[in-house]
């Protein structure tokens, strides 16, 4: 039997999937609303330190290798 996932859930990780290129922010901390990279950090702190990141921002970990992203 499937599990549906809840339309919260769906929300929360159509937020997560990107619409921009990563790859430049490879090895980086990004700030994304609806799917496009608003601002970028070194650190996750400093990227909420950031005035362009909101609240609802999801805060998200580039990875050096892939210039995927993973969810921490």
């Amino acid at each position: 039997m499937a599990v549906k996932p809840k339309k919260g859930l769906r929300a929360a990780q159509a937020r997560l999937r990107p619409k921009d290129d990563l790859s430049p922010y490879r090895g980086r901390w990004v700030a994304l609303r609806s799917g496009h990279v608003v601002a970028d950090a070194t650190s996750a702190k400093a990227l909420r330190g950031n005035s362009a990141v909101r609240d609802t921002d999801a805060i998200v970990p580039i990875s050096t290798s892939h210039g995927g992203y993973f969810v921490a």
